[in-house]
């Protein structure tokens, strides 16, 4: 799997083609792929970076925090961190964290 979708990500040159894939890795909530999809997420290109988001949704909070704090700090295109934060309150949904600990957790990222 991490084969195809890696094919994929290199050979994609605009959000469009790219969807797919990170569409493929947020399914398939592999934190091994994370390093193939985080240079898209701080590619020049914020359609792309707005795509990319949604890579880590079924990945564990715990495991992509790091990643998302650094990526929030970074972003200046408002479309592209209301993306991020959407994708993290559906990544917190999924892993089943909610009330306080979403909370703490979402506030961290400011």
């Amino acid at each position: 799997k991490a084969g195809v979708v890696k094919d994929l990500l290199e050979r994609g040159t605009n959000d469009i083609a790219l969807s797919p894939a990170f569409g493929t890795v947020a399914n398939l909530g592999d934190t091994k792929l994370l390093g193939l999809v985080t240079p898209h997420m701080l590619s020049q290109d914020p359609k792309i970076r707005r795509a990319a988001a949604i890579s880590i949704r079924r990945m564990p909070p715990s495991a992509t925090r790091d990643v998302t704090v650094d990526i929030l700090r970074r972003e200046k295109d408002l479309e592209v961190r209301r993306q991020v934060y959407h994708t993290v309150r559906l990544q917190h949904l999924d892993a089943r964290v909610t009330g306080k600990a979403e909370q703490r957790h979402l506030r961290t990222l400011v």
